[in-house]
């Protein structure tokens, strides 16, 4: 079945017809770009209305709205006047890019896009993750050696503790009271290190403690105490060698180590007629842990006793004494020192 269709025409731009009867088209041919409508139940209604195009002049995107066409995104310095519903307007002022948005009460431009803001600062530390506990394991070294990490580990908190220097040994000589000085301690050392400093291992030396002097013809000064280290992530020092057997005998000095404390000093020595009376000094000095070895008590004329040794970690031993007595007395050593280590891991 043939059937012709009649398309009315206008030559003035942007004038609709009036009336169509249902069915009959009407052709804007002056139009740029040209406009169609047709007669729908009695309505004249524009064809493609709200469809974008591209303009053949300055190829811009435009869409239909309220017969006209008009930029798609409308972009303008200034919000836009009786813009189209559901518009996009990109604002030249600020590069930011809106939405008219109609919910049904209000219609309002709605901000969807725009340039990037001032980096914000660094958010907190987030917990463990799933699955994964803390424990602490703890390793003690009194002997060098090496340090093999547990599996799993974060960090480690290391301490170090030095060797304690021995004690000084005394002649004996009638009618005399001669007391050696004690040994001072070694010095403490602490390191908080990550996994990553630590690595695969590290190498451990546990510093000895220092023997202690010899009494002989020549009063005898005790030796130093070694040093400890974790590699050299921590290092306590040893106890210097005391420089008399009557002079107080130094700490060990500050080492190496996130935090780090001397050693004590210790008591010095000394001698006296036997008739004047007595001396009680000649104590060793404390380490980190206590435990600096006490002086020997004094004799009864004609008798001696041997210096104490450290009794703790780092300690230093006490020096010897002799009462009238024509037998020497030697002194004692300090202790040797220790490395501790405090394990943090994630299972």
């Amino acid at each position: 079945m043939n059937q012709t269709i009649k398309i009315k025409r206008t030559i003035d731009p942007d004038k609709p017809p009036a009336t169509l009867e249902d069915g009959e088209l009407a052709l804007g041919m002056n139009d740029v770009p040209p406009r169609m409508w047709a007669g729908c139940d009695g309505v004249v209604k524009e064809l493609f209305a709200g469809t974008a195009i591209e303009d053949a002049e300055d190829d811009a995107v435009y869409g239909r709205s309220d017969g006209e066409w008009v930029p798609v995104p409308i972009v303008s310095a200034t919000v836009p006047t009786d813009p189209a519903p559901s518009s996009f307007w990109f604002n030249t002022t600020d590069g930011s890019l809106y939405f008219l948005f109609d919910d049904g009460d209000s219609v309002q431009w709605i901000h969807v896009a725009g340039k990037m803001g001032v980096q914000g600062p660094p958010g907190i530390q987030g917990p463990v993750g799933v699955g994964g506990t803390l424990s602490q394991h703890v390793q003690v070294f009194t002997t060098s050696g090496i340090y093999n990490p547990s599996p799993g580990l974060v960090s480690a908190t290391l301490e170090c503790v030095g060797g304690g220097a021995g004690g000084a040994g005394v002649v004996g000589e009638a009618n005399w009271v001669y007391r050696g000085s004690g040994g001072g301690s070694g010095g403490y050392s602490r390191k908080i290190a990550a996994a990553a400093e630590i690595g695969a291992s590290q190498p451990v030396f546990i510093g000895i403690g220092g023997a202690g002097g010899i009494g002989n013809v020549a009063n005898g000064a005790g030796s130093a105490g070694g040093n400890t280290s974790i590699g050299t992530l921590c290092v306590a020092l040893g106890a210097p060698a005391p420089t008399g057997w009557t002079e107080s005998a130094a700490g060990a000095p500050p080492g190496v180590g996130d935090f780090t404390a001397a050693g004590m000093p210790s008591e010095g020595g000394g001698y006296i007629l036997a008739t004047s009376g007595m001396l009680t000094f000649g104590a060793g000095g404390s380490g980190f842990f206590g435990g600096g070895a006490a002086a020997p008590p004094h004799p009864a004329a004609g008798g001696f006793f041997a210096g104490n040794p450290g009794r703790n970690y780092g300690a230093g031993g006490s020096g010897a004494v002799t009462h009238n007595s024509l037998a020497a007395s030697g002194g004692a050593a300090g202790s040797a020192g220790v490395a501790v280590i405090t394990e943090l891991c994630v299972n």
